[in-house]
């Protein structure tokens, strides 16, 4: 049995939704002013967001909604609690008060459901700056050593665990932590079903084929 594994990078960026708020506002006293509301709310509306507590999972933003914030409360199972109570019960996360909430709406989301409202803290921007696009080859590229690495690691913590380790056992299998290559003939006996190959080169000490 093989268990195909490849090792990926993902870039994020790190500036959350509050500090753009900020540098926008220059204080949290402009906050009350309405221009400085419409500016704020120029530059996200639409925008696309993740949650540091659940990167995967984007939000679209609706709008900065200035008349709501972390004291604000709502039904929790049954239980009243603020913004604040919330992400300090679920996540284990402080928030700063003074903050407004954003409104927003999931990809998941039902017509039926409640508005969504998230704290800008904890919101970053899905889209990346183009200044920083320039970069994205370098900082995401892994090298074969790199990847081989990482699996290796991988392996290593997935067959360190003990439930794990029993249900593999009980499967009479075990991990190999020396992930195997696949030699060129196999990998070249496949391709030829699927495409055309066109030439097989070597380039630093890696076959390249080129396909079409």
């Amino acid at each position: 049995m093989v268990l195909t594994i490849d090792s990926l990078r993902r870039a994020r960026v790190n500036e959350t939704v509050w500090k753009r708020m900020l540098q926008i506002a220059g204080s949290e006293r402009e906050f009350q002013n309405k221009k400085v509301q419409d500016e704020i709310n120029r530059e996200f509306r639409h925008t696309l967001v993740t949650t540091s507590y659940r990167e995967h999972r984007p939000y679209q933003i609706i709008k900065i909604d200035f008349t709501k914030s972390v004291y604000d409360e709502f039904d929790m199972r049954g239980k009243t609690v603020t913004y604040i109570q919330y992400y300090q019960q679920v996540y284990k996360l402080e928030v700063k008060p003074g903050q407004p909430l954003i409104e927003v709406i999931s990809s998941r989301k039902d017509k039926n459901d409640a508005p969504i409202y998230l704290v800008p803290k904890f919101c970053v921007k899905c889209e990346l700056p183009t200044s920083s696009k320039k970069d994205l080859p370098k900082v995401c590229s892994v090298s074969p050593q790199e990847r081989t690495t990482e699996i290796r690691n991988l392996l290593t913590l997935i067959s360190g665990g003990s439930k794990i380790h029993e249900r593999l056992q009980a499967w009479g299998l075990k991990f190999l932590l020396n992930p195997s290559h696949p030699t060129l003939d196999l990998l070249t006996n496949q391709l030829y079903e699927d495409f055309s190959i066109l030439k097989i080169v070597m380039k630093s000490k890696l076959w390249i084929v080129i396909v079409q």
